[in-house]
């Protein structure tokens, strides 16, 4: 029995550009974390620009669960962000 699957995601438009990027401003991040985590700051805003790509890729798609996902991790981050910048007394 041979089943057929046709993709359904966009191939070579805009949101296949955005989302790989994306995927690698996300990957970029968690590997920041476990090398250690010595850059906070700088894994919080590659993964901050990693999931805002994303974010903008659902808003594209008009898929509500990869909105919401992506729109309170933007929010964790970025309260991340400005926790960070607060404690050293950048903010």
């Amino acid at each position: 029995v041979k089943i057929a699957y046709q993709k359904v995601t966009p191939v070579r438009e805009l949101s296949w550009y955005i989302k790989w990027s994306a995927n690698v401003f996300c990957l970029a991040g968690m590997v920041l974390i476990s090398a250690g985590g010595q850059y906070p700051l700088l894994q919080m805003i590659i993964s901050l620009i990693g999931v805002a790509g994303w974010a903008l890729v659902a808003i594209i798609w008009h898929d509500r669960a990869l909105i919401v996902v992506n729109a309170m991790a933007i929010f964790i981050y970025l309260t991340g962000v400005v926790k960070f910048l607060m404690k050293g007394g950048l903010i």
